[in-house]
């Protein structure tokens, strides 16, 4: 279950203590290395993400749980930070580099009070560039068959119109009372699969409309205020969800996780930086939201005959990006390409880092 933090509560006071470093970060064999020119100061300003600051400070941003000192609780119920903050980057008596925020005092001894300096009208920074992912953070993507054939459904429209569109009103059944103003309607999509698999890992919803209640009951009446795509009978509703701010720390899973690239959205072909893309790993296989996942192209054969003999060698798989991963069901996750190096391309390979 992926779990998200919005961005307008007040009086969330983040505190950068030395703290156990966390479980994955044990697993880290290699020194945390800072970016160039790492700033000893920096004010965080409108339209920072956790991951641009982590770029400043380090050459893996993936490992900024580290440089906080942070430990697995911390990690998953972080708290926010807020533009015009100054970030202070300090070093230990064992010149190991950590980051906390300027006027929280030692980091051992941090105190939460009300003079940390927050103002109520400022937004917290999101983990990513919020616009990129906020219509896939709107609206459902991924469900089984039983999730499907237990929501509300389109059962009829005024008129006993078949196309429908804005303007109309629709009947619908399975509607509590007392539920939500604002409902969206989808149509089950395609089945999403690996590449090579007959296992279905679950159905692309497909938004088709939106509608606002009008008249509770069974059925009840509501009529369409929008529609992406012609509206039908049998299509199912679910309730409006306000979308929050993804403020998590990216970090590596705590194990070994590797999957596929099922679908890339809004390019033809191939993916690059700032793509969305899911692929074939979810909640049950570990995969939460803020994990951060190396983008791998698979080895290929390749033939040589020398001295009249014909040998064929395995290429390594090679890195070619980074994936940081904002929303989960429980077997595909949905991600934001953040770094790539080629094109990233359906069926390449998903994997935790170092493994």
């Amino acid at each position: 279950m992926r779990r998200i933090i919005s961005a307008p509560l007040l009086a969330l006071f983040l505190t950068a203590g030395l703290l156990q470093v966390p479980a994955h970060a044990a697993k880290t064999t290699a020194p945390l290395e800072l970016a160039p020119n790492a700033p000893e100061r920096y004010t965080i300003v409108r339209g920072d993400t956790l991951w641009d600051i982590s770029g400043k400070y380090l050459k893996s941003p993936w490992r900024w749980p580290e440089l906080w000192r942070m430990n697995k609780e911390d990690i998953r119920n972080p708290h926010l930070i807020y533009p015009g903050q100054v970030l202070v980057l300090e070093y230990d008596a064992d010149g190991k580099p950590r980051l906390r925020i300027e006027g929280s005092g030692n980091p051992r001894d941090v105190k939460v009070e009300p003079r940390i300096y927050v103002e109520p009208h400022k937004k917290a920074i999101a983990s990513i560039p919020y616009d990129l992912i906020r219509p896939y953070l709107e609206r459902p993507l991924v469900m089984n068959r039983e999730q499907l054939d237990s929501l509300p459904r389109i059962v009829s429209a005024e008129n006993d119109r078949i196309a429908l569109g804005a303007g109309d009103k629709i009947f619908a059944t399975g509607i509590p009372s007392g539920g939500k103003q604002v409902w969206h309607s989808y149509r089950q999509g395609r089945a999403l699969m690996e590449t090579g698999s007959r296992e279905v890992l679950g159905y692309e919803a497909i938004y088709t409309g939106s509608a606002r209640m009008l008249v509770p009951g069974e059925p009840a009446t509501l009529q369409l205020t929008r529609s992406a795509q012609e509206v039908s009978r049998g299509d199912k509703l679910i309730p409006e969800v306000e979308p929050s701010i993804i403020a998590y720390m990216p970090r590596a899973p705590e194990q070994a996780i590797s999957g596929q690239i099922l679908t890339i959205y809004g390019t033809v072909g191939h993916a690059g930086r700032y793509s969305v893309v899911s692929f074939s790993r979810g909640a049950r296989d570990g995969v939460e939201v803020g994990h951060v996942f190396n983008l791998m192209t698979a080895g290929r054969n390749v033939d040589e005959r020398f001295d009249g003999i014909k040998r064929t060698y395995r290429t390594p798989d090679q890195q070619t990006g980074l994936i940081f991963v904002f929303q989960v069901f429980d077997r595909v996750s949905y991600g934001l390409i953040m770094a790539a190096d080629d094109p990233i391309r359906i069926g390449d390979i998903v994997a935790s880092p170092g493994q």
